[in-house]
């Protein structure tokens, strides 16, 4: 998407649209926007949502930062994370767990 014309600001759009899909989840999860209620499967439901929040808010951050070109603190590229995942002895395991997680 940033190769494209105008990638970052399309990136920062799609910042500002997951960060307030994040905004939304937070809502629903803290104030009970959907009176999911306080018993023990509304609860679960509510920190779903506010599980759902954090991840979205992630991505935002991530998008933003890419949009605006800021480089990791770590310097490290996914590349090279995966690339030292995949040199530990489960390493191929592990990356594959992690890309089912995502």
């Amino acid at each position: 998407l940033l190769e494209q014309p105008l990638g970052e600001v399309l990136l920062a759009v799609v910042a500002g649209g997951l960060a307030a899909y994040a905004a939304w989840r937070f809502v629903q999860g803290v104030l009970d926007a959907e009176r999911k209620g306080s018993d023990l499967k509304g609860l679960g439901v509510r920190l779903s949502y506010v599980a759902s929040g954090c991840v979205h808010a992630a991505l935002a951050w991530t998008a933003l930062k890419l949009a605006l070109g800021w480089p990791d603190a770590e310097g490290d590229s996914p590349q090279q994370d995966a690339a030292q995942l995949l040199s530990l002895p489960y390493g191929t395991w592990l990356v594959g767990g992690v890309g089912l997680g995502v």
